[in-house]
């Protein structure tokens, strides 16, 4: 700005009055205007010039030269600052100038304006009289700001609105507008053409009313605050209103408000009452068919094919809440792991594979807490494109079936075993009773007199065998019946040890086991099984001096139990017969001690004591299944 006032009189000349003004008082003033307004444009940031009364530059700022595209302040200089504006704004900027120089005020207009490359743009041009001491006009001072940004925000916005009010238009959802007015009540300002169509009414009667004036059903009603807030604090709402006829719904809308610009808001409706109307239904159907599988009085579920959660289950099923994500073998078997983990065959698993139904049996938990036996019956669920999404999985409790069939097995079994005793174990001792009645009956001298003795003694040996084998097969009538419970091998063991001395002091028997804690699952007969077993070695040993070697050991899954002796030993063939229910050539105690290992789950089998010298002795060995102590612990 230096410049400007060094050159100030050269600038100047460019007025063909300048030299009459400076030589008078006039001139005096112009000059202190000059200099006052040079110092402001030092420190000005705007487009500011000062125009002669011939409309001639005479002072502008470096952004005023800028903004018109002219290289320097001096170019500038001297131009006519009419013909900085566009042809088509410079009548009316005339006529302004007019309107400033009979009235003391500043004008603020908008023209069109021209660079020096003859391009155009947008400004607003604040334009005001200098005058002298005595209110005579010297100058002009214009301070022009380019607007062409917010032009084009205005165009932009202009254009938004428009869109906005076509999409407001011709959208298929009902759309109310309200805005707040100065004394915070919620005015109706205009509607859509959907919205008379949805509510059957033309909404523009309701322009200028409050929204209580308007609809006076939504008075009571949350709806005026919630549109308050919306428009005052910009604070979203959705809901919906559903409205009921003979208790079936007869009109339902979902709303929602929102602010478009402070002060103002609006609320979109949509007609959801088919949707409403299909969703009652549906829930309807849902409550039907939950009623249904509810009246099932076995557990059915429906389990996801992907992580075996249970998606839907009937009050059946349901021994505790099913709780969110709870799995098919968390409820059924109380374990964390799937059923193929702990050896049981996973019905899902084989309908991947198979993709048909399945039918399975498994040991469950009932709702008492107590086990039993389910048939488990699958079937699958498909998606659209064929891929196992589900499985439908029913369980039937056949505990009291599969008891009834052991049951009838097991009669079955008793039945043959009667007709067998009777047919064969009793007619024989019979016929000898008969054979010799018939002797004592032929007795005719005192010779034979003497016989008569020895003849009753056999009758009466056959008798007490009949007897007893009649008391061998009473003692296991209920074998099958009997639950199993928690029982110590080695506490058995002793007691049928201190049984057997105090029958028979002459032997000796060698007890070695590993650990004192053989528990197995058993019964009552677990004692009937050893002392068989030992009676056994003991009855049929003619050696001099009697021996037994029992031992207990256990392996990974079992308890191993031998039982060795000294006797004479059992023959090839006669192993191979000894357990033949047909034959019981080891007698009825030894077919019933298979049976009681057979229900406990265990194997027997018979041996030589000595490998491949079969005159040393015979080895009996029973494999129990072992019941660990942490499996004794959870089942507590």
């Amino acid at each position: 700005m230096r410049e400007i006032s060094e050159n100030l009189p050269a600038q100047c000349k460019g007025c063909s009055n300048t030299p009459d003004l400076m030589m008078s008082e006039k001139s005096n003033s112009l000059t202190q205007s000059i200099e006052l307004f040079s110092q402001l444009l030092e420190i000005s940031l705007c487009a500011v010039m000062l125009v002669n009364l011939e409309g001639r530059i005479i002072l502008c700022s470096r952004h005023a030269a800028e903004m018109y595209g002219f290289s320097s302040i001096q170019e500038m200089i001297g131009a006519d600052a009419l013909q900085l504006i566009a042809p088509e704004d410079r009548n009316r900027a005339i006529d302004n100038i007019k309107r400033i120089m009979k009235q003391e005020e500043t004008l603020s207009i908008e023209y069109l304006m021209v660079r020096r490359d003859e391009t155009t743009f947008p400004a607003e041009r604040n334009m005001s009289v200098l005058r002298d001491n005595n209110g005579n006009p010297i100058s002009f001072v214009c301070v022009v700001h380019d607007i062409s940004k917010r032009k084009q925000m205005e165009d932009s916005l202009r254009e938004s609105e428009m869109k906005f009010r076509q999409i407001i238009e011709s959208a298929p959802v009902g759309v109310h507008m309200y805005k707040l007015d100065a004394q915070e009540r919620l005015v109706f300002s205009g509607a859509n053409p959907a919205a008379d169509s949805l509510l059957g009414v033309d909404n523009s009667q309701f322009i200028g009313k409050t929204i209580e004036e308007a609809f006076p059903a939504l008075a009571d009603t949350e709806i005026p605050q919630r549109y308050r807030e919306a428009a005052l604090n910009g604070t979203s709402w959705v809901t919906e209103q559903v409205t009921y006829t003979d208790e079936q719904i007869s009109g339902a809308f979902e709303v929602v408000a929102f602010q478009t610009s402070y002060r103002n808001m609006v609320a979109f409706f949509y007609d959801i009452l088919n949707r409403k109307r299909a969703d009652e239904e549906i829930e309807n159907q849902r409550n039907f068919l939950e009623r249904v599988i509810n009246s099932l009085t076995h557990p059915f579920f429906v389990i996801d094919a992907n992580d075996y959660t249970i998606k839907m289950a009937n009050k059946a099923a349901m021994n505790n809440p099913i709780e969110p994500g709870m799995t098919c073998y968390k409820l059924s078997h109380g374990s964390d792991k799937p059923c193929r983990e702990v050896g049981l065959v996973c019905p899902l698993d084989q309908m991947k594979i198979t993709k048909e139904p399945v039918i399975v049996e498994h040991n469950h938990i009932r709702n008492d807490g107590s086990d039993g036996i389910f048939q488990v019956f699958g079937y699958p669920i498909f998606d659209a494109d064929g891929n196992l999404v589900e499985m439908i999985e029913y369980n039937l409790d056949v505990t009291d079936q599969r008891w009834a069939e052991d049951r009838l097995e097991m009669e079955s079994k008793r039945s043959r075993l009667y007709l067998d005793v009777l047919a064969h174990d009793i007619t024989n001792q019979l016929q000898v009773v008969l054979g010799n009645a018939e002797l004592v009956k032929d007795v005719n001298s005192e010779k034979d007199v003497a016989l008569i003795p020895r003849f009753a003694d056999q009758i009466e040996k056959s008798v007490h065998k009949c007897i007893k084998i009649i008391s061998e097969v009473q003692s296991t009538d209920h074998l099958w019946m009997t639950p199993l419970v928690e029982r110590s091998l080695l506490k058995i063991f002793f007691e049928c040890i201190e049984t057997l001395s105090e029958r028979d002091d002459e032997f000796s028997i060698e007890l070695t086991y590993e650990a004192p804690d053989e528990i197995i699952m058993a019964d009552k007969y677990l004692g009937d099984l050893i002392n068989n077993l030992l009676s056994n070695a003991l009855d049929h040993n003619s050696s001099f001096q009697k021996r037994i070697w029992v031992d207990l050991f256990l392996t990974s899954d079992n308890y191993v139990v031998t039982i060795a002796d000294n006797g004479s030993g059992i023959t090839n063939p006669m192993k191979r017969a000894l357990f033949d229910p047909r034959q019981r050539v080891g007698g009825l105690g030894i077919h019933f001690s298979s049976e009681i290992v057979e229900k406990y789950g265990g194997s027997i089998g018979v041996h030589d004591r000595i490998p491949r010298i079969p005159e040393e002795g015979a080895m009996f060995k029973i494999i129990f299944p072992r019941v660990r102590r942490e499996t004794i612990s959870e089942a507590n």
